[in-house]
């Protein structure tokens, strides 16, 4: 899941990258950029296969690949600075 999200606007800058190398490196796995997998597939062997705590650790990595995306973080700025600009 955390590589959907890294993917999800197209863009997979490197702040991103490294933190899905660290995820890869916390599990003893190749690092993986992409994947072709379907979203619906990943979630339903999440839960099948992972209990509560385990789910939440997962939701927590996603909203740090979200947070360090500089591509959304710069729209964000950017749409800030129009709603001020907006009053």
């Amino acid at each position: 899941m955390a590589i959907k999200a890294a993917e999800s606007n197209g863009v997979v800058p490197i702040e991103q990258k490294n933190m899905l190398k660290a995820f890869a490196m916390e599990m003893s796995i190749s690092p993986v950029y992409k994947t072709d997998r379907d979203t619906e597939e990943i979630i339903n062997e999440l839960i099948e296969n992972s209990n509560e705590k385990e789910l939440k650790i997962v939701l927590f990595e996603i909203l740090g690949i979200i947070v360090s995306d500089s591509v959304l973080m710069k729209r964000n700025a950017l749409l800030k600075t129009w709603l001020k600009s907006a009053d």
